[in-house]
C-alpha cells in the first residue's frame, strides 16, 4: 500500500527537525542572523525550549521561531536601540567589558556616525530613553512656551 500524499506530507512534518538543535539531552531553537545584523545579534540566536522529549520540541519551536523573527525584526528596524538593550543587560548581570564597549562605539561611529554611538551610550547606561527622541515635538504639540 502506497501512501496517500496527505500522509507523505503529515510524515515528512513528523521528521522536520528545521531549526532544532539537541546539547546534552536539551533541545534548543537555533536561527541563523543575517549577515547584515551579525555585528548587533551574534551569527546566531538559541533560545532554549527547556524539554529533553524531541516532540515537545517540535511543538514549541514554532512560537519561539515567532519570537525570534520578530526580534531580529525589531534589531533591522531600529539596531543601536537593540544594540544598546542587549549591552543594558549585560552591564546589569556583571558581563561588561569596557573594552569590548568601545570597539563597538568605534564601530558604530564608522557605521551610523556620532549621534547612533552617543544615543548607544546613552540608552546602555539608561540615560537616553526613547522620549528623549521626542521630546521636541511633545513640546510642540503641547504648545509648551518657555
Amino acid at each position: 500500500m502506497t501512501p496517500t500524499p496527505a500522509l507523505s506530507v503529515a510524515i515528512a512534518m513528523a521528521d522536520d527537525d528545521r531549526f532544532l538543535k539537541e546539547r546534552n539531552g536539551w533541545w534548543y531553537v537555533r536561527v541563523r542572523v543575517p549577515r547584515s545584523l551579525q555585528s548587533v545579534l551574534g551569527s546566531h540566536i538559541m533560545q532554549a525550549l527547556h524539554t529533553k522529549d524531541k516532540t515537545k520540541a517540535r511543538e514549541l519551536r514554532w512560537p519561539v521561531m515567532t519570537a525570534i523573527k520578530a526580534h531580529i525584526a525589531a534589531t533591522k528596524a531600529n539596531p543601536v536601540k537593540a544594540l544598546a538593550g542587549a549591552w543594558s543587560d549585560r552591564r546589569a548581570a556583571g558581563r561588561f567589558k569596557a573594552s569590548e564597549f568601545v570597539d563597538l562605539q568605534q564601530t558604530l561611529v564608522r557605521k551610523h556616525g556620532d549621534a547612533a554611538a552617543a544615543e548607544f551610550s546613552e540608552r546602555t547606561f539608561g540615560i537616553f530613553t526613547d522620549l528623549d527622541v521626542r521630546e521636541t515635538e511633545w513640546f510642540a504639540d503641547a504648545k509648551f512656551e518657555a
